[in-house]
């Protein structure tokens, strides 16, 4: 008996499945168009299809309609959420004569520094960065209690400044950090 070539062998395999696979596929190709019922292209007619209006739409009701409001303020992503109260409302000015000292002493502890040169010098206080002959609000701990107090300073020099306190009639004088 003559001996076959594996490499004819392998080859005739190989012809044998790609054939299978093409007459398979085209077999589901063809009867998947005649299920559908489709055919080649043709042209039907030239003119165009008549328009109709569209229909009117209902009225717009949303019960999820957005309100926004300063009183009552709320996350839009999470609306159920109910906002934590701050610790208690923010005092503004000294109370009475004998918090004074309190309230020069807070801000005198919250002096951080005075930066720049020449006429362009900055203070800050309680973090808060502060040009000259500008009021601004810096918050400070008196007794515990949390304060909003209007500071403008007044003059500020190489070594130190001078601060204007709503409600103080004294000038305060803080000197430059130390390091």
């Amino acid at each position: 008996m003559r001996r076959i070539q594996s490499s004819w062998v392998f080859t005739a395999a190989v012809a044998l499945a790609a054939v299978s696979l093409y007459t398979n596929l085209s077999s589901i190709h063809a009867a998947e168009n005649a299920a559908t019922g489709k055919t080649g292209a043709t042209k039907t007619s030239t003119t165009p299809a008549p328009q109709t209006p569209p229909a009117i739409a209902a009225p717009f009701t949303n019960k999820f309609l957005s309100t926004f409001s300063v009183d009552n303020p709320r996350d839009p992503f999470h609306p159920a959420v109910k906002v934590k109260s701050s610790s208690g409302p923010v005092l503004t000015g000294p109370q009475s004569e004998s918090e004074q000292p309190q309230v020069v002493a807070a801000v005198s502890a919250g002096f951080q520094g005075i930066y720049g040169s020449g006429d362009e010098r900055l203070l800050m206080v309680h973090g808060v960065l502060m040009p000259e002959n500008r009021e601004t609000t810096i918050v400070v701990s008196v007794g515990g209690q949390p304060r909003r107090l209007k500071v403008k300073a007044v003059k500020i020099h190489r070594n130190a400044a001078e601060l204007q306190v709503e409600g103080l009639s004294q000038l305060i004088a803080v000197p430059r950090a130390q390091k």
